[in-house]
């Protein structure tokens, strides 16, 4: 949880479970949707750096135009729920 709250701005709370699966412990990490998109990995000098965005099954880094882009589309969304 440190880690997620640290290293990631706005932060994010993460469920966390351990499930026993064939016999061993599994840790399962559950991140739900976020309601204050984009959220910017945070460097070690506290500066937000960057965005990952998920296309299919990778993350990438967004450009800067990506995520000025994303903002404005993530609040519009919202106004509309």
């Amino acid at each position: 949880f440190t880690a997620a709250r640290e290293h990631c701005y706005p932060p994010i709370e993460p469920k966390i479970e351990i499930l026993e699966f064939e016999g061993k412990d599994a840790i399962v990490v559950t991140v739900e949707r976020s309601e204050t998109k984009p959220h910017y990995l945070v460097s070690s000098n506290g500066d937000a750096g960057k965005v990952f965005i998920r296309l299919g099954s990778q993350n990438v880094i967004a450009s800067d135009e990506m995520v000025k882009l994303l903002k404005p589309l993530h609040e519009y969304l919202q106004t509309q729920s």
